[in-house]
């Protein structure tokens, strides 16, 4: 198992939640921040401020509202990206398996549901009668079992690489994250959605929730690790925050 690297400071996080110009912000301080950021975070276009711990409240405030119609338009264009990102299962939608864009192909036939793969083309095979959730629930299917088959490939050769092991991987279609660890069973679950993106991202995950099994907090030192394991981790962060998002 690699080792935890010293800890030479102790991190201190103060969050409150403030009401801007009728806009609400989670602000956040650390002492080991050293700037400023404004975010705007799909799906619902929550924003949150990260600053140094001892940065004055009234200059955030100011810094916010300088920015408010910058951010007021990022609220609405990520909002409007998951408008459209609903799927009524219905033929000429785009679909997407590890990162690939499909055009789905639905034919009305027999009693079984089924999804087969041609070229850049889903046909999605459907009893008639089918409901949008049905669908819904049979895509699912099929997409749990796609993570299922790739799932060890992946999560194998990493575990070698970290010294690391999980003594179990489960899936979850998961709302607000791509991944998350038990330490203390040493279980960690990947999000459904995670089908969608490209292979790399689901390593990326799998390395980030290994990497817990040492350092359990968001530190220097937890990011030090990935970083050994995963150097194009921030590359892949910005894949997984674009469409199509955690749903």
């Amino acid at each position: 198992m690699p080792p935890a690297c010293s800890r030479k400071k102790t991190s201190t996080t103060i969050s409150s939640l403030r009401l801007i110009d009728g806009l609400s912000v989670e602000i956040t301080k650390r002492n080991r921040q050293k700037n400023l950021y404004v975010r705007v975070h799909p799906p619902d276009g929550k924003v949150t401020v990260s600053a140094p711990l001892h940065y004055p409240d009234q200059k955030i405030i100011s810094f916010v509202l300088q920015k408010l119609p910058r951010i007021k338009a990022s609220q609405e264009r990520i909002r409007s990206e998951f408008r459209h990102a609903f799927r009524e299962y219905i033929s000429g939608e785009t679909h997407y398996l590890w990162g690939k864009p499909y055009m789905l192909e639905v034919v009305t036939e027999g009693r079984q549901y089924l999804i087969q793969e041609e070229s850049s083309k889903l046909i999605f095979t459907v009893p008639k009668g089918a409901t949008r959730e049905s669908k819904e629930r049979a895509f699912n299917a099929w997409y749990r079992q796609e993570l299922q088959n790739v799932l060890p490939k992946i999560a194998k050769p990493i575990e070698e690489k970290m010294g690391l092991h999980a003594h179990e991987y489960r899936i979850k279609n998961m709302k607000t994250r791509w991944g998350t660890c038990n330490i203390e069973k040493k279980r960690i679950w990947v999000n459904l959605q995670l089908v969608k993106k490209p292979v790399a991202c689901l390593a990326s995950i799998i390395t980030h929730e290994l990497a817990h099994l040492v350092e359990k907090n968001h530190n220097e030192c937890f990011y030090a690790l990935v970083e050994r394991y995963d150097s194009n981790w921030k590359e892949t962060k910005k894949i997984l925050n674009t469409p199509p998002y955690v749903v």
